[in-house]
């Protein structure tokens, strides 16, 4: 999960590119990303990174506790598709 605030912008390790072809490696060993993030463009970012499951929220107490009920009740769902040798398809991870 990657939780942001805005959009990166100091990094000297890594490049967008850099970053993407790790996720890839990573997700083809079957790891599974989700990107949350407020304030930038989350869709352009998400899909510069090859990232299916996405969060926005809003950058107040409300938008941060809705986030992580959501991000929460989610990853419950997710865990118990494993522990019951169901595939959870990206398109179903926020439903």
């Amino acid at each position: 999960t990657i939780l942001t605030d805005g959009e990166e912008n100091a990094s000297r390790e890594y490049s967008l590119t850099s970053i993407k072809r790790i996720i890839e490696e990573l997700k083809s060993e079957n790891w599974t990303f989700t990107y949350i993030g407020t304030d930038h463009d989350i869709d352009k970012t998400t899909m510069d990174l090859n990232i299916n499951n996405k969060i926005r929220f809003d950058k107040n107490g409300r938008g941060i506790k809705n986030m992580f009920e959501i991000e929460t009740n989610s990853r419950i769902k997710y865990s118990l598709a494993i522990r019951e040798g169901k595939l959870i398809s990206d398109d179903d991870y926020y439903k």
